[in-house]
């Protein structure tokens, strides 16, 4: 019988965290040009004036390993450290190789290496170890850190967006929702995704008139993710709703112009 409680928990959590909202914007250090794969021939054509430059090195590493290409980023990685690579964003690059490997007590003290070596200067750096921590399930150390960053980048939308994740994931419904109205002011871009999970927030707190509100909001902003809003179990109660019914068809509607503005075009 604790068995199949058991599987039923695992299920229900299943089901909760299925429907969340994870889209947030990516965090792309300023020397990055619109895409990764011109800044890497960039780079590797420097390299044949300054074979030996540890920093274009380390660059080419981390948007190896940011793309997913680990052996590649290994290569330029292990040339960076013979060269005599020690500063922060070696580590941080290096961490960030380790985490995709799922070698994760590696990572873990590589990424609060760099943070430290950084001196806490740079939100990239709090990003990356704190988003690390999340995935481990550290939750706990990862908020701690996050507001440590928000502390001294108080306006810095990547933080707030993790820092609302974590809320999330405990249950933490006051300070989620405090962090992603205020993700959400900094952040417009992403407005529909993060009115999306508010709807969801309320919604599950039985908040209906503040659910509808911002699912109103996010479809109007563009929300077209109609089979996540079908999915959610959060929504029954209110689904026979007038207002909830119009805005299922706005965000299909939102869906078949998305689909047909792009049709020719490489999303």
């Amino acid at each position: 019988m604790q068995f199949l409680i058991g599987l039923f928990i695992i299920h229900l959590s299943t089901c909760f965290n299925f429907a969340w909202e994870t889209k947030s914007p990516e965090f792309r250090p300023s020397w990055i040009g619109k895409k990764s794969v011109l800044e890497i021939s960039r780079l590797k054509k420097s390299l044949k004036t300054s074979p030996s430059n540890t920093q274009t090195l380390t660059r080419i590493g981390y948007l190896y390993a940011k793309s997913g290409q680990l052996k590649q980023s290994h290569r330029y990685l292990r040339l960076a450290s013979n060269k005599g690579a020690k500063d922060s964003f070696f580590f941080l690059s290096k961490g960030l190789l380790h985490s995709a490997l799922n070698e994760n007590s590696v990572a873990e003290k590589l990424l609060f290496k760099a943070l430290l070596i950084n001196q806490q200067e740079d939100p990239l750096y709090f990003f990356h170890f704190a988003e690390h921590l999340f995935r481990m399930g550290k939750t706990s150390r990862s908020i701690h850190w996050l507001q440590l960053g928000l502390k001294l980048h108080p306006s810095q939308p990547h933080l707030l967006i993790l820092l609302a994740w974590n809320y999330i994931s405990n249950s933490n419904w006051n300070s989620a929702e405090i962090t992603l109205i205020k993700a959400r002011q900094l952040h417009p871009a992403f407005d529909q995704y993060l009115s999306f999970n508010l709807a969801k927030m309320y919604a599950i707190l039985q908040a209906w008139d503040s659910s509808i509100y911002n699912l109103r909001r996010a479809t109007l902003k563009g929300y077209r993710n109609y089979s996540r809003i079908q999915l959610e179990k959060a929504f029954d109660p209110i689904r026979n709703h007038p207002q909830f019914i119009l805005l299922y068809k706005q965000a299909q509607e939102n869906n078949a112009k998305f689909l047909n503005l792009y049709r020719f075009k490489k999303i």
